[in-house]
């Protein structure tokens, strides 16, 4: 008997490829803007910058945000931060729906001057995703209970 086999000790059977289970893929997360970075804030860096921004959001982003972004902290609790050379994204995920809302894209130097205006889109996508959760759930008929009228 060899040393390294165990007295009654038997070879573990060996899994045919075939067997192994593939995970399906997840379906890629779907990348929102919300309306004043694209009305203000991609005027404000520039076209060289927001090409940088868009870039790492496609590259990043789309493939898995929680990953790549790192939180921040109260009161901007939950988003998240993107860095990609100069420019700083700020985002939020949804894990439920696989979507990333993009709040801000700035330049890394004053991106975080104007921390209100951070908090205030936050508050509003909050806003809107409590209504869009709102008309998502149905509803479903009254009963009617003795007495009633029609």
């Amino acid at each position: 008997m060899s040393p390294a086999r165990k007295k009654g000790g038997h070879r573990p059977k060996r899994r045919l490829i075939a067997d192994a289970a593939e995970p399906e893929p997840q379906k890629p997360w779907q990348i929102r803007f919300i309306e004043s970075v694209i009305d203000t804030d991609a005027h404000d860096i520039g076209n060289a910058a927001m090409e940088i921004a868009l870039k790492a959001i496609d590259k990043k982003l789309k493939i898995d945000p929680l990953q790549y972004g790192d939180r921040l902290h109260r009161p901007l609790h939950p988003l998240f931060k993107l860095r990609s050379r100069d420019v700083r994204i700020v985002y939020r995920v949804e894990e439920e729906t696989r979507q990333v809302f993009i709040l801000a894209i700035g330049n890394r130097r004053d991106i975080w001057d104007d921390e209100v205006a951070i908090l205030k889109r936050k508050a509003t996508l909050e806003d809107t995703l409590s209504v869009e959760f709102q008309d998502d759930v149905s509803v479903s008929p009254r009963t009617r209970h003795k007495g009633e009228d029609r």
